[in-house]
This record gives C-alpha cells, structure tokens and sequence, in this order.
C-alpha cells in the first residue's frame, strides 16, 4: 500500500486491487442523521469514527497516481457547502424512501384507513423533508468517482435506513454540483 497526505482528503492510503484511495471524511451535518439512542438499533450500530462525523472515503483511481483536480474540487465543494449538499442528498433520501413511490407512499396515502393505517404508524411518521429523516437514516460511507462532468467528479453517499428499503447493493444518493443530486442502489456511482 502507498500512503500520502493531501491537502483536501488528509492521509490516504492507495489499495492496488480495490483501486481506490481510502481515508476518512469528518461531516459533522450528515452525522447529525442516524443519531439514535443507546438502545436504538434499527439502523444499526454506528461505527465509532461516526460519533467525531467521520465516514469512511474512497476516492476512485485505476492507476494509483492520486486524486485528480475534479476529485479535490468536488470534495472542496462538499466541505465548503455541507450544509447545502446534506439538504439536497437528504431531500433525495425522502423520494427514495417511498414519499414519491413505492410502498411507504401507499401506506402513507392509508394513514387514516383502518385496516392500513396502524401499519403506516407502525412505520413511522410521514417522512415529507429531509429533517424527517434524522431518525431514520445514516451515512455509513463516501465514495468519490473517477468519472466527472466540468469541474466536479461526482460523490455517492451510501446509505442504511430503518425502512429496509436498501437493495442487496445497499442504497446511494449521488451528487454533482452542477448536476444535483439522484438516488439508487449502492452500484450507482459505477454506472455513471
């Protein structure tokens, strides 16, 4: 393995058969989603590093000479606009997770029904906003692609949530800058 320090991504490690750098990536507002109590484990337990808003990265490169300038510029554009880009994965999240499709938007439509509505409770609430979702998703890591559009690669967010919703590849949202954010499973930053 090469290691090296970079400005942007800090120390990071090469692995020649994954090829794909590692390291970690401190976002202290996507930790604030998948906070739950002690005796919560619907999610899962966190890995240790998410309690500091550290996620485990990997920045994508097939031949092992480091990130390449859209890589820095859009995990730049990530920690200089956390904020803003958790509010785009996260809205992301809610169509994903059924508001705008799927089962839990029929259970939704069924809240008041008696014969479906305790089912619908049982789920949650009505996830409608991406500050719904703080209780029922977490950010487990991030991965930076090789492939970009302008000035910025894109960045999936992979995800676990209380829904079971997540494919066997697991669940992602991707995000470009200049493009905006669109979910699927977790092999959908490899499909770009």
């Amino acid at each position: 393995m090469t290691a090296m320090r970079h400005d942007v991504f800090g120390e990071i490690e090469y692995n020649a058969d994954e090829q794909a750098w590692t390291g970690v990536c401190t976002l202290p507002v996507f930790a604030g989603y998948g906070k739950l109590p002690p005796d919560d484990h619907r999610i899962g337990e966190a890995a240790p590093e998410f309690a500091r808003g550290q996620f485990a990265l990997t920045i994508q490169d097939d031949e092992g000479i480091g990130p390449f300038p859209q890589q820095v510029d859009a995990v730049r554009f990530l920690l200089e606009h956390e904020a803003e880009v958790c509010d785009a994965v996260m809205t992301e999240l809610v169509e994903a997770c059924g508001q705008s499709g799927g089962m839990l938007r029929w259970l939704n439509a069924r809240r008041e029904s008696r014969l479906w509505g305790w089912l619908a409770r049982l789920v949650g609430p009505e996830y409608k906003t991406a500050d719904d979702l703080k209780q029922a998703v977490r950010c487990n890591r991030v991965e930076v692609s090789r492939e970009y559009v302008e000035a910025y690669a894109y960045i999936a967010f992979h995800f676990d949530t209380i829904f079971g919703i997540e494919s066997e590849h697991g669940l992602s949202v991707v995000y470009q800058p200049e493009i905006g954010a669109s979910w699927g499973d977790g092999s959908a930053i490899y499909e770009l």
